[in-house]
C-alpha cells in the first residue's frame, strides 16, 4: 500500500518517531539496525507508481523516506501500511 501524492507531500517535514508494532501474541520491530524510539523527519516522497488507463483517472502512488537523528543520516523508506504500523508523528 502506498500513499496518494496529497497524503505523501503532506508528510514531508513531519517529525516521527519509530515504535515497535505490537498486536496480540505478535511483536515485531522495524528494522534490527533501527531501535524503537529513533527519532526522525520525513525528508522526500518518491514516486514509486504511475498508474494510467484510458477508463479511469491517473494515479501517483509515493512512498516517504524518512532520515533518522541519531544514525550517522540513514535513510529508510516506509509505505503506507509501514508508516502506520510502525510510525508515531510528533508535534
Amino acid at each position: 500500500m502506498s500513499f496518494d501524492r496529497e497524503e505523501a507531500f503532506a508528510k514531508i517535514g513531519k517529525r516521527i518517531q519509530l515504535r515497535d508494532y505490537e498486536e496480540e501474541n505478535f511483536r515485531t520491530s522495524f528494522k534490527e539496525a533501527v531501535p524503537a524510539g529513533t527519532v526522525g523527519q520525513v525528508v522526500h516522497a518518491n514516486l514509486v507508481c504511475r498508474f494510467t488507463h484510458e477508463e479511469y483517472e491517473p494515479a501517483d502512488l509515493y512512498e516517504l523516506v524518512i532520515e533518522w537523528n541519531s544514525l550517522t543520516r540513514r535513510i529508510d523508506m516506509f509505505d503506507a501500511s509501514d508508516y502506520e504500523r510502525f510510525i508515531t508523528e510528533l508535534e
